[in-house]
């Protein structure tokens, strides 16, 4: 049954692909995982697959890049934190968490957070630890604030630079 059902669902995955709505690629991450496992090993799989494409994309880095440079100004690098870092910690929580659950919903029209959660604590072995990392630092705020502050040591020190070139050019 599930046999069938699974060939069924990649014979409409195949023939989206015809107009465009699925990638060669995601066809055979289905076609891959369709050779064996649980109907969850398929689901998870197939979302981890696309929540590895998803983090390496381009448009994730420009989206997290986009606010550690607006926000990264307003960390100090102290043992003591502002208060004013638990709202921005939230926007980031929010913002990076809803790029992610967006992306994935929109790759994998099956996808639901709550089933994939429920399911990263018994399957972190088979995620690699990159993308578990990344997911975990996403909640972590001692790790959102080393973001922060690297990245304003970053802009900080690139500034510097351009201050530099400029007066010695003027000179």
């Amino acid at each position: 049954f599930f046999y069938a059902l699974f060939s069924t669902v990649v014979f409409a995955w195949t023939t989206e692909a015809a107009v465009g709505m699925a990638s060669a690629e995601d066809i055979e991450c289905i076609e891959a995982v369709g050779k064996g496992g649980s109907k969850d090993d398929k689901y998870f799989d197939t979302a981890v697959g696309h929540l590895e494409d998803i983090v390496v994309d381009p448009a994730f880095e420009q989206l997290t890049q986009d606010f550690y440079h607006k926000h990264c100004h307003e960390f100090e690098d102290s043992e003591e934190n502002k208060l004013s870092y638990t709202p921005l910690f939230q926007q980031y929580t929010k913002l990076v968490e809803g790029h992610i659950e967006q992306s994935l919903k929109a790759r994998m029209p099956s996808f639901d957070m709550k089933r994939f959660t429920e399911m990263l604590p018994k399957r972190q072995d088979e995620i690699s630890s990159d993308i578990l990392d990344m997911l975990s630092s996403v909640a972590d705020f001692l790790s959102f604030k080393e973001m922060m502050l690297a990245q304003k040591k970053e802009c900080g020190d690139s500034t510097f630079d351009g201050l530099l070139v400029s007066t010695s050019l003027a000179k």
